[in-house]
């Protein structure tokens, strides 16, 4: 068997728990990801801890992260790029699936190392309040930009914003409901978003990646990982690691 080693990308972890992660992690990889801005910037934006990333929907998995916030709260872009899809006629309560939805290709793109190419990122709002959308088809928003506001439109049961980050080979998707992509190429946002003081205690997130003994990148591996206080619906210094054998 040979040897692997981790190499592991740590975002504002303490120190004891950054010395735990790299004595007890290994055998995985992660995927390339880089930081951008949270979608929701009131109270840090906290995620909904009872529905989280790849929890099960049904027959299928839930593919974003619901950020749980009161009706008009502002919804901000992750990160700079072009929208390629608009769509704001459902009132509240109303439409099907993600109800109004803005979905932005941004401009920075992720090096997919199975596929040995740069693949295009694209954000997708939804639930969005009708009439709060201020982009348009085309425009291009810079990173923290304002985009529109949260409500509950679509399949929802509250007011919230939920966010997917998808990666795809081609620069012309324009239909966030095109499940085959959206829900089978999504990535877990938790693992993009900036980390955020919340309460006096730093939220963290992490990502890493397994190279041989010869530094070559193990391939079909990952490792991720978030620090969350109890405040943000965590446990204090807690980190859940996902490791992919």
């Amino acid at each position: 068997m040979s040897k692997s080693r981790v190499t592991v990308f740590l975002r504002s972890l303490p120190l004891w728990l950054t010395m735990f992660l790299g004595l007890s992690m290994i055998f995985g990889s992660a995927h390339a990801s880089y930081q951008t801005e949270r979608p929701v910037q009131h109270n840090g934006g906290i995620v909904n801890q009872t529905y989280l990333y790849g929890e099960a929907f049904g027959s299928n998995q839930h593919r974003g992260i619901d950020i749980l916030d009161s009706n008009g709260t502002d919804v901000y872009a992750i990160a700079a790029g072009k929208v390629v899809a608009v769509r704001e006629y459902n009132n509240d309560g109303q439409g099907s699936y993600f109800g109004n939805y803005v979905m932005i290709r941004h401009t920075k793109q992720h090096w997919d190392s199975d596929n040995n190419s740069n693949f295009y990122i694209y954000s997708i709002y939804a639930h969005l309040k009708h009439n709060s959308v201020n982009v348009a088809l085309n425009d291009l928003v810079a990173a923290g930009q304002q985009i529109a506001q949260i409500d509950n439109t679509g399949n929802s049961s509250g007011n919230h914003l939920h966010l997917q980050i998808v990666s795809s080979s081609s620069s012309n998707k324009n239909d966030p409901q095109e499940w085959a992509w959206s829900q089978n190429e999504s990535i877990n946002p938790e693992m993009w978003i900036e980390p955020f003081d919340h309460n006096g205690t730093q939220t963290a997130t992490m990502v890493g990646r397994v190279s041989d003994s010869n530094g070559n990148k193990v391939g079909g591996k990952y490792i991720t990982g978030v620090q969350k206080p109890p405040t943000a619906g965590g446990r204090q210094f807690w980190i859940s690691i996902n490791v992919q054998l």
